[in-house]
Order: C-alpha cells, then structure tokens, then sequence
C-alpha cells in the first residue's frame, strides 16, 4: 500500500511559545530529552527546572525514534515531523514478544509517534503553562489504528536491519483546555510501502495532580511556569490569556472569576487570530481597589507568519495590531482589578472610551 497525498490539511497551529533553534536531532539528542536535559537539545530558555524530569522521554530501552529529520513545513500548508527508527533482529522488543513469531509489537510503533508528539510540544514551549507539568494522551477524540504489514526482521540474515520512518501530519494543536496536539501518521519502510497508519493521535501537556493553576493575582510568590528572555517570572501566561480570551476566566484570572460560566457570561478579551496579548509580566494594581497609578506590563509575539503581515500592504506590523494590543491589554488591566466581582448577578460588556499612545 503506498500512500501518495498527505492527509487533510490542518487547521490553523498554536503560535510557540519559545522560538525554536532545531530541526533535526539526533539519537544523543533523544536521550538528553529521556533524562530531562531539555537545555543541552533546545537551549537554556526551554529547560524548566519546576518540572524535573516530568516532561520528557522515556529511558533510552524504549526510545521507539533513532533521528528526528525534519520538523518543518511540509506540502501546502502542511506541518510535518520525520523521523526514522531502526529495529534489528536481536532487539528485545523481538524476544520479548511472540514465541517463534518475531515481530514488533503494534503498541511500540504507536509509542514511537507518541514519542515524536512529546518531541513536537517540547520543541514549541508548551510546556511553560505549567509550573508542574506532566504529558496524557488526548481522550476526546476516537484515535484509528490501521496495521497493513508487519515490521519483522529475518534472523538467518546476520546483522540485517529493517528500518521505519515515521510521518506525521500536524492536524491541530491549541491551548484550551490545555496545550495539545492532533496527528495523522504514517509510517512506511524504505521503500515507501505503508505499513502503520494512526489517525486522531493526539498528546497534551497538562498540570499534575494537585497543583493550581488558577493564577494568584497581587502574590508575588505565584508562578505560572513562565519566565521572561531575561528569567523574571510571568504573572499570566499564554494558558491564562486563552483562557481569559475564549475560556475559564478562574484559569485566566484566578479563583475569584469562577463565578463566571454557563449562566453567567463574564467579560472577555478577544480571541483567536484577534488576540493580541501572549503574557503579563508585572501588575501592581490590587484587586478591588482600582486607582490611578495602576501598572500592566504586557507582551504580544508577532511571528514571521501571522496573518496580517501577509495581508498588510508593506512588510512590517500594522499599525491597528499595535493600537489594539495597547487595548486589549487596557482591557486585561481593568477587569483584572476585579470592579465586576463586586456585582456577581450582572452581566458585563467591555468598551473602549479613549486615552493617549506613544509608538516607540
């Protein structure tokens, strides 16, 4: 079976939340990633020492990928990750399986995709939404296993070696609930012949049991798991500004906001290609007593692809995505304050009125 079109395209991807310096590693790479040595792969920004040695690989006896050749844009507006995997004829996964039968054991070729997912969150940062992060497979979607040959390698041929490469196709990833990806995947054998295809893989990084993450608004011992260029702590991360723009605005905002939900419809910044805050680095406002004086420091990311550099007449950033982020963030700093808290029967809208920007 050879598969010649690539699945579906993907809907839009997550921007990443640390700009990545790889795209190819090696196998001394992978197990730098199974023993939690996240700098020595993608540089010190991505190490997060919170975490220890949760957000990894597994040992290096069931590391399932050899090289990772490409995470890069693929056909069209394809987002693909390869990689390729050698398995020898006195591999234990052989010995270990059936009796007089060697071949490799379906679970590992899919833990081999699911390896290569970790690789993908990792490499994009996702896992600074937490300050105690841990991978679990994404369950709201039915995932497809379709199996068309065996992956066996002959052992009256000495030293022979059958090698796998693994395709996959970035179908989705997001931030809400909590930051995941969706991937089709392919893999074949030198020849091209297909022999495992998964559909609806999909992996997430999410909290560990018992730890918060509804921000601690005024606390200057909270910790979102984020931390700034120059490793000053980020009061509310791209997690928390997801979920204050199309969310859980307890999550966004903290635990007080849990009075918004089905019923009541709380204020909200905007969402999705519109949304122009990633972070907020400081505030010195306390909430329920707004003043004058009160400070937001905030931070937007505008990447080399986003939609209005394609669409704007000149190459640089539009002159509105500036004047609203400088909004959004007027907003994000008035209703942070917790004025709307004090009437937790009514509903709210947000409006601007006007003010002063200085463009430097």
């Amino acid at each position: 079976v050879l598969i010649k079109n690539p699945p579906a395209a993907p809907l839009e991807l997550v921007k990443p939340l640390l700009p990545r310096s790889r795209d190819t590693l090696e196998k001394s790479d992978l197990v730098a990633l199974s023993e939690g040595r996240i700098a020595d792969v993608f540089g010190p920004r991505f190490q997060h020492p919170e975490s220890g040695t949760s957000i990894a690989l597994p040992p290096e006896m069931l590391l399932m990928v050899d090289r990772v050749t490409k995470m890069g844009s693929g056909q069209g507006e394809h987002y693909v990750v390869e990689a390729e995997k050698s398995f020898d004829a006195t591999g234990w996964y052989y010995n270990a399986h059936f009796v007089d039968d060697p071949v490799v054991p379906g679970s590992l070729v899919a833990e081999g995709a699911t390896q290569l997912l970790k690789v993908y969150l990792i490499a994009n940062g996702m896992h600074h939404c937490f300050a105690d992060g841990v991978f679990e497979p994404v369950t709201d979607r039915a995932m497809q296993i379709t199996a068309r040959s065996h992956i066996t390698v002959p052992r009256d041929i000495p030293g022979a070696v059958k090698r796998v490469h693994y395709k996959l196709y970035i179908q989705e990833s997001g931030l809400l609930p909590r930051p995941y990806v969706v991937a089709d995947v392919i893999v074949y054998d030198d020849e091209g012949k297909a022999l495992v295809r998964l559909h609806n893989l999909g992996l997430q990084v999410v909290e560990k049991p018992g730890v918060s993450i509804e921000p601690r608004f005024g606390d200057p011992n909270w910790f979102s798991g984020r931390k700034t260029k120059d490793g000053e702590k980020v009061v509310l991360n791209e997690l928390s500004m997801h979920h204050a723009a199309k969310g859980e605005l307890r999550i966004g905002l903290g635990p007080e906001f849990a009075i918004y939900g089905e019923k009541l419809r709380g204020p909200h910044i905007p969402n999705g290609c519109f949304q122009f805050v990633d972070r907020c680095l400081e505030t010195t406002g306390k909430r329920g007593d707004i003043k004058v004086g009160d400070v937001m420091d905030t931070e937007y990311d505008a990447v080399a692809d986003s939609w209005y550099f394609k669409e704007n007449s000149h190459p640089h950033i539009p002159n509105f995505v500036v004047l609203e982020s400088a909004l959004q963030a007027a907003i994000l700093n008035g209703y942070a304050l917790g004025p709307t808290l004090k009437y937790p029967d009514r509903e709210y809208s947000i409006r601007n009125l006007d003010g002063t920007a200085v463009y430097l």
